[in-house]
């Protein structure tokens, strides 16, 4: 299942495909308006306490491999990865995914 968190005063959404069998959400698709970041983080928090609600047990997103680098420090682990692609698909607990978006954008707590 595919779900959209949006708000409707600025471009910030966020795009997930749900995995029921295996507890795992997907962030697919994300649109960051720089201007209004705590909105982001807004539809972030509520999108993942609404999944945490639903027993989701797993965050996962596809990043750029030389940004494993910088994100492996938090709590993130490599789901898969491919020779060929220049990307990597990470995962981390439900509950860590706030933090971890948060630092890896370079926001602190």
């Amino acid at each position: 299942m595919e779900v959209e968190f949006k708000y409707k005063f600025s471009t910030n959404y966020i795009k997930f495909k749900l995995i029921e069998e295996t507890n795992e959400v997907w962030m697919e698709d994300v649109n960051i308006d720089y201007e209004h970041p705590k909105i982001f983080f807004l539809l972030l928090r509520n999108a993942i306490d609404k999944f945490i609600e639903q027993n989701y047990k797993y965050f996962i997103q596809t990043i750029m491999k030389e940004d494993w680098e910088f994100v492996k420090q938090y709590n993130w682990q490599i789901k898969n990865t491919n020779e060929i692609s220049p990307t990597v698909i990470i995962s981390c607990n439900i509950n860590d995914a706030m933090i971890n978006i948060a630092k890896g954008l370079g926001f602190e707590e």
